[in-house]
């Protein structure tokens, strides 16, 4: 879920599914065809989603996609969200309604808004540290939440200012959030890790489009990136369209094996 309408409140405590499974191991996960949700419409009750096979988008009511999630085979549902402030709002948003589809969330740009009673919730897995204050609130900040059933599942391998990574049922994901204002060395810098990623996902803030790159400092964070992605063995699984003339700034790479 990359956005929605923060603007209207009405129906945000009626969204309350539960169909969340104990998963043994990977091999307990049939993966299918990925519904991607792009945007939920809290006025008119739908969702805008994305299949996996397709760049094009539809328009469904919110009682369909979430009967699609529940008639799906089980599966790891991982969501990652820019909050640009993860206000209280927002918090009651994700806290009685996305925790109940997804068994991860990502939170990213939190700005650590209401930090103390954050770090208390007892569906916090992670948290990048704190940083000092610039001006009047903090800046960036990544917090992972987890499905309770999944927390002995999942164990910490590296946390740093820039992202979290954890490992579960053997596999190392690692949700980012790097912040345009960094210099390509400091880029290099924060992306290294020493643990083999199976995937990453966040806000890169770097286009994957070479045509859209419009300075140095652009084109030098691509083929980092692009390096890091052949390390690894990563690849793009997010739906593409070339002629899609808005740039994505937020990406998901993983190996094929997933």
């Amino acid at each position: 879920l990359n956005n929605y309408n923060s603007n209207n409140q009405n129906h945000i405590n009626s969204i309350n599914v539960d169909y969340r499974v104990i998963y043994k191991n990977l091999n307990d996960i049939n993966y299918i065809t990925s519904i991607i949700p792009n945007l939920y419409d809290v006025e008119n009750n739908t969702v805008e989603v994305n299949h996996h096979s397709s760049p094009l988008t539809t328009n469904i009511h919110f009682n369909t996609f979430v009967n699609q999630c529940k008639n799906a085979s089980p599966r790891l549902n991982i969501l990652y969200v820019n909050a640009r402030g993860f206000s209280k709002y927002k918090q009651k948003y994700i806290f009685n309604c996305l925790l109940y589809i997804y068994d991860i969330i990502f939170i990213s740009e939190t700005w650590f808004i209401n930090y103390i009673e954050l770090f208390k919730n007892p569906h916090l897995l992670a948290s990048t540290p704190i940083k000092e204050k610039r001006g009047t609130r903090y800046n960036n900040g990544i917090m992972c939440f987890i499905n309770p059933l999944l927390k002995e599942k999942v164990s910490i391998l590296q946390v740093t200012e820039y992202y979290i990574l954890l490992k579960i049922f053997n596999k190392n994901i690692m949700a980012v959030y790097f912040p345009p204002s960094l210099s390509s060395i400091q880029f290099k810098k924060s992306i290294s890790t020493f643990y083999s990623p199976d995937m990453i996902l966040g806000d890169f803030n770097i286009s994957i489009s070479i045509s859209s790159l419009n300075n140095k400092k652009e084109k030098e964070k691509f083929f980092i990136l692009k390096e890091f992605l052949k390390k690894y063995y990563l690849h793009y699984n997010v739906p593409y369209n070339p002629k899609n003339i808005i740039n994505k700034w937020d990406h998901c790479f993983s190996k094929n094996s997933l």
